[in-house]
């Protein structure tokens, strides 16, 4: 995700736009005002599994039977200066915090190390994971597994309590799943939505992530400005922004590689706001360049529907 924004957002809410700047978070804040150690806040999030003081990853794991390392966990030593000394942090598998519908990931299918040491003159480690054949696992699942520090080799350096525990879901990656370009066309036929682009195509300044959700579901994520479930535009001014309460996600058709439906995955919108695909347009994963083509409508009480034509480019995998 970019870390440091070059020009405003808007966030375009229902009846209105509410201006600021968007800066990006501080990864690993801690409410102890000594020196303190956690899991860093994750990108991506996994969406609409925890309360929102809670820290929770999606990782997506390849279908392979060779090994695979993922190390997207990482813990941080929250500080104005590096690490005096090798850190030993000591971490614990706490299950428990998973929520009652998530599978907890089988514990042949991986091996985590108890310790890992954050080094002198650093101020991060990553918690690796390692898979030795992923092929067994189901891609219909979610699964998830719960981590918490119990222990720091440091007397001078404090557990930091709100970010202690982390949880961390795992999705067998479909064919659509990777790292994309985003370029966009909005058509509002009534014109009642004054502050959308919807005159020209444009493209986004940024990387998206197309992530898995499911055997033949995917999650748009924005990687650049936002570092969120949300789908991105730009408004008249111009400037970039997003549609507040959205988190589109396609649904395909593994057979045809057809997107069937368009749905917002957003928990209960406030402001109503719904996705559809447009039937009249098609939608589909291409196999041979790797793009998807997502024509869809969003509905919102209060105004017409606004057509939406996403095309995304494929770059690699995330």
């Amino acid at each position: 995700m970019k870390k440091i924004l070059v020009t405003s957002f808007v966030l375009v809410g229902m009846g209105g736009v509410f201006s600021g700047c968007l800066k990006d978070k501080e990864y690993g804040t801690n409410i102890v005002e000594k020196k303190g150690i956690g899991f860093t806040e994750a990108k991506p999030l996994s969406p609409n599994i925890l309360p929102s003081d809670s820290i929770a990853l999606l990782i997506g794991v390849n279908a392979q039977t060779e090994s695979q390392i993922v190390d997207n966990i990482n813990i941080s030593l929250e500080s104005d200066q590096v690490a005096d000394k090798d850190i030993t942090v000591t971490v614990a598998l706490t299950n428990n915090l998973l929520p009652a519908d998530y599978e907890i990931l089988p514990a042949d299918s991986y091996s985590v190390p108890t310790t890992v040491t954050i080094p002198k003159g650093e101020r991060h480690v990553r918690l690796p994971l390692t898979f030795p054949n992923s092929s067994a696992l189901d891609p219909n699942i979610i699964y998830g597994l719960g981590f918490t520090i119990t222990n720091i080799s440091a007397t001078d350096v404090q557990l930091a309590e709100n970010k202690k525990s982390i949880i961390v879901t795992f999705a067998v990656k479909n064919k659509y799943d990777g790292t994309y370009g985003l370029r966009c066309r909005m058509t509002a036929p009534a014109n009642d939505r004054p502050t959308v682009n919807v005159s020209t195509t444009w493209t986004w300044p940024g990387n998206v992530l197309v992530i898995t959700s499911g055997a033949n579901t995917d999650d748009l994520f924005d990687d650049w400005g936002f570092g969120d479930y949300i789908q991105p535009i730009q408004s008249s001014t111009p400037s970039w922004s997003a549609f507040g309460s959205t988190a589109p996600r396609f649904i395909f058709d593994l057979a045809t590689d057809q997107i069937t439906d368009v749905v917002n995955n957003y928990p209960s919108p406030s402001n109503g706001r719904a996705f559809q695909i447009d039937p009249a347009k098609p939608s589909k994963w291409d196999v041979n360049t790797g793009n998807i083509y997502a024509h869809f409508i969003m509905t919102q009480p209060g105004f017409q529907p606004l057509f939406i034509a996403d095309t995304l480019i494929y770059k690699g995998s995330r």
